[in-house]
């Protein structure tokens, strides 16, 4: 496995660190202890544990931990004071908090699936395609880094509402940040034609933008050009680099599809700053940044009332919240996330995530027809947001579109072809739900699990196949493990209920799978059933 950091990048197999491209020296302790806080980093990993982690049980002094600390921050170039990387939680432990791409050598998108490609090198879509690589941070301040992360995925997401084009996920190139790369290889890996290349320096209230276009089938230069502006124009400028990129790449263009790709929800560049720092961690799925993301939200939309994408951003933070009931009362979390997602959607109707999430709410709410309404309007407005695609995955089987959310799961592995882990709990699901058991089993098998489910559903793919010992081997070791019952610790529960449903498994069902039609929540229980799950 490699992790790809914008600064850094980890190799576990070779136990390699680089740094800029330059090899950094670390001792084996050091790399062990960055690998263990990157693998658990959606949550909050006690000193009690590393402890146990790095020296298997031998009595050490706490200073021992802290020199390590000290050392991996220091080669990933973090510090104590500043802790953009490792993040000390007072009184519980350590967090890896800064954004990474997973690429793994062991399991490739293209062996996921019946319909994805299964050569090395992705073919060519059928329409003009592009990556779009990070804009190199050339300000002074390395903590601006989410600022140009900010602009590529603001230009990433105006390309992908064109339907003429296909465009790559932003963490499938944030493997190429800080990297010298060969455009060539990049389309190759990629699969893509065109790569857009650029970087932002920002000094005071005046930022400079350059963006290149190249041909990565030919290395030609297509187009080339520099903004020096105040920072008031950055909007402006994304504009015109996008407009730019479609007018050279696909020619005619329909004016309708040009102004919604225009389009900018707020003109207050605080508010939108404040946006980009809270979508850096939504996806982290832990209780306190999930918090931190809402409190950055709000504060963008007191500095504009009218952005969208902070309504939508908070709806988010409550879907997670009723999700894994991290609230005192999961009916307000989702009346909270369902009222933000309908004033998103009030704002600004051609945002194509405030549709989804307000569709996910709807779900929940079990109004079926008015989720289908938003979710395939999400789909309409960008079709090109692997994101959200992935989460049809988990969406679309809720509402009976079993082979619809296959296609939508494997489309957005080919869009984002490192993709994160979660991906492929969505996709597998789907594969479960259409009946596909052997793809369901590669893609549960492909990840460590991203969610508590993932290997109950493992385990219920090999029992629809027949192969039981496996199957009951997996269960056992779900059961095990506690299952979902630390998501139902505020639920009171009568001994009767302890009694028919001890995992607390068909109680989290129901609740985080509610299915339109009845067959096929019985399917599902049919094969956890079959796996072993306590009648």
């Amino acid at each position: 496995m490699i992790y790809q950091n914008p600064n850094f990048s980890l190799d576990t197999q070779l136990y390699l660190l680089e740094r800029i491209g330059e090899q950094v020296e670390v001792e084996p302790q050091v790399f062990d202890l960055l690998i263990y806080l990157i693998e658990n980093r959606n949550r909050v990993v006690a000193r009690d544990e590393l402890l146990d982690q790095l020296w298997k049980g031998r009595v050490v002094s706490e200073s021992a931990l802290t020199a390590r600390l000290k050392a991996a921050r220091k080669a990933v170039g973090d510090t104590g004071s500043t802790q953009n990387i490792i993040q000390t939680i007072h009184g519980r432990g350590y967090r890896f908090i800064a954004d990474i791409a997973e690429l793994s050598k062991s399991r490739p998108a293209s062996e996921i699936g019946e319909n994805l490609a299964s050569q090395q090198t992705l073919p060519l879509p059928d329409k003009p395609s592009i990556a779009v690589l990070p804009f190199q941070n050339l300000s002074d301040d390395p903590k601006q880094d989410y600022f140009s992360g900010g602009i590529t995925e603001d230009i990433i997401t105006a390309l992908s509402r064109f339907h003429d084009l296909f465009v790559i996920a932003r963490n499938s190139t944030l493997v190429y940040s800080g990297k010298a790369v060969n455009v060539r290889d990049v389309g190759r890996e990629l699969g893509v034609q065109y790569v857009l290349e650029g970087s932002v320096q920002k000094a005071g209230n005046q930022v400079r933008v350059s963006a290149q276009l190249i041909d990565a089938t030919t290395d030609h230069h297509l187009w080339a050009d520099r903004y020096d502006r105040e920072l008031k124009d950055i909007f402006a400028v994304q504009d015109e680099i996008t407009e730019t990129i479609v007018s050279t790449i696909v020619g005619r263009v329909e004016e309708a599809t040009l102004e919604r790709a225009r389009r900018k929800t707020t003109d207050n560049l605080a508010s939108y700053d404040h946006v980009l720092r809270a979508d850096e961690k939504i996806y982290y799925f832990t209780r306190e940044e999930t918090v931190r993301s809402r409190q950055t939200f709000f504060k963008a939309m007191e500095l504009d009332p009218q952005y969208a994408r902070a309504y939508s951003g908070v709806a988010m933070t409550y879907i997670s919240d009723w999700g894994f009931m991290w609230g005192e009362s999961p009916a307000d979390d989702l009346q909270q996330a369902f009222e933000y997602a309908q004033k998103a959607v009030a704002l600004d109707d051609a945002d194509n995530r405030s549709h989804a999430v307000l569709a996910i709410a709807y779900v929940f709410r079990h109004e079926y027809a008015q989720a289908r309404v938003h979710q395939q309007k999400s789909i309409a407005l960008n079709p090109n947001d692997a994101d959200i695609l992935a989460h049809m995955g988990y969406l679309l089987p809720l509402l009976g579109e079993h082979e619809e959310a296959v296609e939508s799961g494997e489309r957005a592995i080919r869009l984002n072809p490192y993709y994160p882990r979660w991906y492929l709990s969505f996709l597998g699901g789907a594969y479960y739900a259409a009946h596909r058991y052997a793809d369901a089993i590669a893609a549960f098998e492909g990840i460590q699990s991203s969610f508590p489910d993932d290997l109950a559903w493992l385990a219920a793919s090999y029992a629809q196949l027949g192969q039981h010992d496996k199957a009951r081997a997996l269960m056992s070791d779900y059961i095990s493990s506690g299952g979902t019952k630390p998501w139902w610790s505020n639920v009171p529960e009568s001994e009767a209920e302890v009694e028919r449903d001890p995992t607390g498994f068909l109680r989290y069902l129901i609740y985080m799978y509610p299915f339109k039609d009845q067959a096929d929540l019985d399917h599902h229980i049919d094969g956890l059933r079959k796996a072993g799950l306590p009648d």
